[in-house]
């Protein structure tokens, strides 16, 4: 088969229908765009689609969003061959702590990723902690969305310490996370050296407004 993109979106295919789909992926091999958005997939259907994902070796993108994927669908997801794959989105999933610091440990198998979305998740600070100390493995990473992931203060300070190994982060999205004085402080003096970001959003956080006003200057 010559198809090179599947967009499914906002149907209800569920895991049992994400599995049959999974299962014809060998006759497929050129697909490059996968679009299974709002369509009720939660961790069993997506182990099996992980598991088949070697079979597309040309995949770019694939959008996940609001799914019913949780921890242990991502932790499968995170072991699947997608060296190639340059857009991934997850948001509004179940992804917690567990399911972010497995896919943190294996963005060996991302390496290629330049748009990444994990918004209105529930990483928090112990997860976006473990993000941050790998993600210079992500060199071209230019569009990050973490917003709504209870990140916290401790979680941006230790993204603010590594932000510059993604030298070509152009767009970072960090609203409603929970972000007080002592992380807006930390990400204020980590992207003054951040020559590349264009595009900053973290409105619906709780800084102080002297803080706010810092990013504003």
């Amino acid at each position: 088969s010559l198809l090179r993109e599947i967009d499914m979106r906002c149907n209800e295919i569920g895991d049992e229908g994400l599995i049959e789909l999974s299962k014809g992926f060998k006759c497929i091999p050129l697909v490059e765009t996968i679009n299974l958005r709002e369509n009720n997939i939660g961790d069993s259907g997506i182990k099996v689609f992980a598991a088949n994902l070697n079979l597309l070796p040309n995949l770019r993108s694939l959008n996940l969003n609001w799914n019913l994927i949780s921890d242990e669908g991502m932790k499968a997801l995170s072991h699947a061959n997608l060296i190639n794959l340059e857009l991934l989105k997850l948001k509004e999933n179940n992804i917690g702590k567990d399911g972010m610091i497995e896919f943190s440990h294996n963005l060996t198998n991302f390496i290629n990723l330049r748009h990444l979305d994990l918004g209105w998740n529930s990483i928090g600070g112990e997860g976006m902690k473990e993000f941050s100390h790998n993600m210079h493995i992500l060199k071209d990473l230019n569009f990050l969305l973490l917003s709504k992931n209870e990140i916290g203060d401790f979680g941006i300070k230790e993204f603010s310490s590594n932000i510059s190994t993604l030298p070509h982060l152009e767009t970072l999205l960090l609203w409603n996370n929970k972000i007080g004085d002592d992380g807006g402080e930390s990400l204020i003096k980590a992207i003054e050296h951040c020559g590349s970001l264009k595009t900053l959003d973290i409105s619906i956080n709780i800084m102080r407004e002297e803080v706010k006003q810092k990013y504003r200057d």
